[in-house]
């Protein structure tokens, strides 16, 4: 049995998609992201999550008010898009997710 996190929070995954990365490993990434998921309660007054990717530029895929089922959650992550950027810019996607992901 899966022991599920009793406490809610606020969880934003940040994906590296640069060039780097390569899809394959993407895909393993996102697989990861979706198996963390299964540790939380997810809802609206439960834990809230967010996605980021980031490369040569920041995207937010979604917000931490989109979904509010990890069944929603897993789909938003499975249609992720790998972008093969062509920088990796890991400190510049943190303080854009600390500044601005709600």
């Amino acid at each position: 049995m899966l022991s599920v996190c009793q406490t809610a929070v606020d969880l934003a995954f940040i994906l590296d998609d640069s060039g780097s990365v390569g899809e394959w490993n993407f895909v393993k990434v996102k697989t990861f992201v979706k198996n963390v998921v299964d540790f939380f309660n997810i809802g609206v007054d439960e834990t809230h999550v967010a996605a980021i990717t980031f490369s040569s530029s920041i995207r937010v895929v979604f917000n931490l008010n989109s979904y509010f089922s990890k069944s929603e959650i897993k789909t938003a992550i499975d249609n992720i898009v790998y972008g093969n950027g062509w920088a990796t810019r890991t400190a510049s996607a943190l303080d854009y997710t600390r500044k601005w992901v709600r």
